[in-house]
Parts: C-alpha cells; sequence; structure tokens
C-alpha cells in the first residue's frame, strides 16, 4: 500500500451491493437509513493519517499529513450477478473545497441483512440489521485475514486477529467537526477479552453513522511492532497507519 492509498482506503471502502427494491429504508426500527443510499448523496471528509516509518529495531519516524475526500452517490448500475448497486465517485483534494481530482469510482450494496462495502476491492459488512445496542456479526465474512498490505516498504498482516464488529451505541447524539447529529451509531470491532491482548500487533476499527447523511467517522488502526513496554501502543509502534476520516460537510 503507497501513501497515496492510504488517503484513499478510507473512502474507497466501499464497494457494497445496491438497494434491494423491497426493502422498506423508511422504517427506523431496522436502521436503513443509517446507510442512505440516496442518489446524489455527497460528504466531504477530513483524513487525518499517521505513517509509521522504522528507522531503527526500536524507533519509528511518524509522518502525519491530512487530505480530503469527496463521495458523490452517481446513479445505479447492475453487477456481474444482475442485481442493482449503487456507483460511489470519489475525489481527493488538499483542501475542503477543492480543486477535486477523481480517484475511483465503487459501489454500495443494502440488503435486507446488511450494508457493506468494498475498501481497495476488499468486500466488508460495514452494519447489519437491525441495529440494536450490542449486536454483533461476522466482520470477517469476505476478508483474507493472510492479506499482506506494504506501507513505507514494511509488509503488514492487514486483517489478522480481525474479529466480530458489534454496535457500542445506538440513536445517540454525536458530534464531529463541530457538526452534531443527534441519531447516531457506533460501531466497532470487538475487542480481545481482558488479558488477551495482542501485545505487538493492534488493529482497531471504529465508525460512526447518523441516520439519512451515513459515514461521519472512521478510524482505522493497523499497527505492528517488537517493542513491549508500558507506554500506549501508538507511542511503541514501529510500522504501519492510523487513519482517522471525519465528517466536515454533507448534502
Amino acid at each position: 500500500m503507497t501513501r497515496y492509498l492510504l488517503f484513499v482506503l478510507p473512502a474507497a471502502a466501499l464497494l457494497l451491493t445496491a438497494c434491494d427494491d423491497e426493502l422498506d429504508t423508511t422504517d427506523r426500527r431496522l436502521g436503513y437509513d443509517y446507510a442512505n443510499l440516496t442518489v446524489g448523496r455527497t460528504i466531504v471528509y477530513r483524513n487525518d493519517s499517521i505513517v509509521y516509518d522504522p528507522i531503527s529495531a526500536a524507533q519509528a519516524v511518524r509522518d502525519t499529513t491530512t487530505s480530503y475526500v469527496r463521495e458523490r452517490l452517481l446513479d445505479t448500475i447492475m453487477d456481474g450477478a444482475g442485481e442493482t448497486v449503487y456507483k460511489l465517485e470519489r475525489a481527493y483534494s488538499t483542501s475542503p473545497t477543492g480543486p477535486w481530482t477523481l480517484t475511483d469510482v465503487w459501489t454500495e450494496r443494502l440488503t435486507e441483512e446488511r450494508y457493506e462495502r468494498t475498501e481497495e476491492n476488499i468486500r466488508q459488512v460495514k452494519l447489519a440489521f437491525p441495529t440494536r445496542k450490542d449486536n454483533d456479526w461476522n466482520a470477517t465474512r469476505y476478508l483474507d485475514e493472510s492479506l499482506v498490505v506494504t506501507v513505507e516498504g514494511e509488509t503488514l498482516q492487514m486483517y489478522k486477529g480481525w474479529r466480530n464488529m458489534r454496535y457500542l451505541q445506538v440513536d445517540t447524539t454525536l458530534t464531529v467537526n463541530g457538526l452534531t447529529f443527534e441519531d447516531g451509531t457506533i460501531v466497532e470491532l470487538i475487542p480481545a477479552p481482558e488479558g488477551q491482548e495482542n501485545a505487538i500487533e493492534d488493529r482497531y476499527l471504529q465508525e460512526r453513522y447518523a441516520r439519512g447523511i451515513g459515514l461521519i467517522y472512521r478510524e482505522l488502526r493497523i499497527l505492528d511492532t517488537q517493542v513491549i513496554d508500558p507506554r500506549p501502543f501508538e507511542e511503541r509502534a514501529l510500522k504501519g497507519f492510523i487513519l482517522r476520516q471525519s465528517i466536515v460537510s454533507y448534502q
């Protein structure tokens, strides 16, 4: 994975298969509106990333950058299986107002049971329905846990040890970049049980969604280290990246 791909990764994280015509997406009890597959939906995100570049067996340089991604849900197409999918256009900029450079066109899908997305051709189950606190689902349904990515010339098994996702909070007020969302939900990768944490590999994902809008925040950590001491993992990591994607505007 190049540094440029790191910026696109979160947004490119959208290869989902579209909305089933029979689904009642207005039924709030099920939570379909957290995905918000509405043609014309446009969201601009700020991407703050930290890339780790090891310079010794015990130390890494951390390179912090900020960029912006604009996502537009364009229209629907038919996939190879004859199902309807939504096209998602993604563009990159160093400013929240552009100019924008088109980077990718991805797709999204909503089924009765789940909302799916693809990141760099990797399909993921992002939400499961109905949305209820503590409900969990199989986050590795389509993932290859042996997949190796490259960051700053260093290899990592991106999904090694990936666990189920769960709803941490549902229908709660969330604030991101000064924007307040009355009906939000937080999902996260279920952490390892106490006492079973991995001391040399950190795999973490949290995402926040708002009804009628979609994704409003994402934090993804893929970090490895060989340094074992009391410091937080982020301080002793030797390779990998942290990516925080947060909404700055939408329509």
